[in-house]
């Protein structure tokens, strides 16, 4: 286990709606990188989020899974303390923000690990997971 003095919690810096660099600020903190700016800001790309984080992640032999939650939990148990990005209703309006979440004792509810804006508000629901998981070495 990482030792938490050395485990990095970053902070987002951007936090226009529809602007904000929350997710870079997630990947960051599950990916424990150096600083933030080395990961892009998603939601700014051109091809949409979900395909910018998938090809910065592929060259890592890693692929973002992305999970619709029904009631704002998965439909399928995974193991507790699994890390992840949630994706929900911003406590600051009408519009969307994310996490970092972890999968409690119950195996298919989460709880706030890290919440990339200054509030520590978390999220007003959960609408999706993101799990980083690694890929096969054989296929690439």
């Amino acid at each position: 286990a990482m030792s938490t003095n050395s485990y990095k919690r970053f902070r987002q810096t951007i936090t226009e709606p529809g602007k904000g660099n929350a997710l870079q600020v997630c990947v960051a903190v599950l990916l424990q990188t150096d600083t933030v700016e080395e990961i892009p800001n998603f939601i700014q790309a051109k091809v949409g989020y979900l395909q910018s984080v998938q090809e910065y992640l592929l060259p890592l032999k890693l692929t973002f899974l992305k999970v619709d939650l029904r009631d704002g939990k998965l439909v399928y148990p995974c193991s507790p303390g699994t890390l992840c990005i949630l994706a929900g209703k911003s406590p600051r309006g009408n519009h969307k923000h994310c996490i970092v979440g972890r999968v409690t004792s119950e195996k298919v509810s989460f709880e706030l690990h890290h919440d990339p804006h200054t509030s520590d508000l978390g999220l007003e629901d959960y609408q999706w997971a993101g799990f980083v998981v690694q890929m096969c070495k054989s296929t690439i």
